[in-house]
């Protein structure tokens, strides 16, 4: 579950950084 959660976070920090 942790594998999931770390993808989700780093899809989230790579659209935060693409809307910016």
């Amino acid at each position: 579950m942790f594998s999931i959660g770390y993808d989700v976070l780093m899809l989230m920090m790579y659209n935060v950084n693409d809307v910016q």
